[in-house]
């Protein structure tokens, strides 16, 4: 991170580019607290119109960007894809090589890696633009408190599974916060221990940054 305080981007004011943002920071915060696996108070999920918004929220960010924000995934969004990519096809010969048929469950794992590179490609695209209009340490401190709070979930998952807020877990011995496997809330640890440590190079915002390094390690 070469300068704390980036000036924004002259052109950045237009209404696309603020159409961009809205569905950037909707996605964000969608996707960080897992909102549409959540049934708060006994409610029931909204998980299709869930997707449906995230898919929405893709597809807004695509359509508002301008071509410059396209190269933003550069070279590792070029690995990322061509990972997808040649995970698709392997998976899917070998199920079709099998003797004993496809795996039932093939299918819908596929389209599960497709729909999440789209969102991975778009938060990439969105983040270009935000990062335009306010600059990295405001970009990296929105998305720091959402990651701190969703941590924050995470030791307090008894107690929001009690409340009704969490469904319960298969393993009630593990904690996984907001989201559906304890893989996830240790991966959203790492990804809040990295922003902590990014603003700890910049000058100031200590105490933030120690607090978000506690809530990742914890």
């Amino acid at each position: 991170m070469t300068s704390n305080r980036e000036p924004p981007d002259p052109g950045a004011g237009s209404v696309r580019d603020r159409g961009v943002v809205i569905a950037f920071r909707a996605l964000a915060v969608i996707i960080l607290f897992n909102v549409h696996w959540l049934h708060p108070w006994g409610m029931p999920t909204v998980r299709p119109a869930g997707y449906g918004v995230i898919l929405v929220c893709c597809l807004l960010v695509f359509a508002l960007a301008g071509a410059r924000s396209w190269k933003a995934p550069g070279a590792p969004g070029a690995w990322v894809t061509a990972t997808v990519a040649s995970w698709l096809v392997i998976g899917g010969a070998v199920s079709l090589s099998d003797a004993d048929g496809a795996h039932p469950e093939a299918p819908r794992t596929a389209l599960r890696q497709v729909f999440f590179l789209v969102v991975l490609l778009a938060a990439a695209v969105g983040g270009r633009v935000v990062l335009q209009r306010v600059g990295t340490e405001r970009f990296l401190k929105g998305v720091f408190a959402l990651l701190i709070t969703s941590c924050v979930a995470v030791p307090l998952s008894p107690l929001l599974r009690e409340l009704g807020v969490l469904p319960v877990y298969r393993l009630p011995h593990r904690l996984a916060g907001v989201f559906t496997h304890h893989t996830d809330a240790g991966f959203l640890g790492c990804m809040t221990a990295v922003v902590a440590l990014a603003l700890l190079c910049a000058d100031g915002r200590r105490r933030l940054a120690y607090a978000g390094l506690a809530a990742g390690y914890g």
